[in-house]
């Protein structure tokens, strides 16, 4: 059905609250967050779908939308003859996500402290952390309130680059042990480089502790 233009009064008294519905319903669960925290800035259509009283409206997008901005949606109703009105709109959208961010300023290289907020989608940059997830590790300076991403930040590590460790080689009766210093920082079950402090050789191992690798191998 082709949506025809109206003239200002028209437009004053249209009643667009089944499609302004439909297009918060649709954003809210495409992003997973509450009908409260979307807010229709403006709708884009100039005339409702032509649809009974007792007709409904549904919207959708294409799955790449991020509603960001302005987003691009199809407005479909249905009463009891069929398919009654529908229209394509890019509506002006804006919606909120409880995220993590940063509680104080942060250097890089230091532990982000995180807290809970309300954060405007379009200042969210990548894919927020989990607040039950972490240590994190600033890879570069964070400001208060900043939403913490994947980007952002990298796991703390086990095992500091420079830290001293035990380098195990060999098993059993013919284990043999040496202090080694690591030469990157390391995950525990992670491949690191090792100086091995005796002979001043780099070899490679398995950081099976905060302060042990197993030289070679698997821990």
């Amino acid at each position: 059905m082709v949506i025809g233009l109206c003239g200002p009064n028209d437009a004053e008294a249209a009643d667009f609250s089944r499609e302004e519905a439909a297009v918060r319903a649709h954003v809210a669960e495409r992003l997973g967050i509450p009908l409260s925290d979307v807010e229709i800035l403006a709708l884009g259509l100039l005339q409702p779908l032509d649809c009974g009283p007792e007709g409904t409206v549904s919207a959708n997008s294409r799955s790449t939308e991020d509603f960001v901005g302005h987003a691009d949606m199809r407005l479909v109703g249905i009463d009891s003859s069929g398919e009654c009105g529908s229209a394509r709109i890019r509506s002006s959208v804006k919606a909120w996500m409880n995220v993590p961010v940063a509680k104080e300023a942060t250097l890089a290289g230091s532990v982000v402290p995180l807290e809970p907020s309300r954060v405007a989608i379009d200042q969210i940059h990548g894919v927020p952390v989990s607040m039950a997830s972490g240590p994190w590790e600033a890879r570069v300076s964070l400001a208060p309130g900043s939403p913490v991403t994947l980007n952002m930040v990298r796991p703390v590590p086990d095992a500091k680059n420079g830290s001293t460790v035990t380098l195990e080689s060999g098993g059993g009766a013919l284990r043999v042990t040496a202090q080694g210093r690591l030469l990157e920082d390391g995950q525990i079950g992670e491949r690191v480089k090792v100086s091995n402090l005796a002979t001043n050789q780099v070899v490679y191992g398995v950081l099976v502790e905060p302060d042990r690798v197993r030289a070679g191998g698997e821990g």
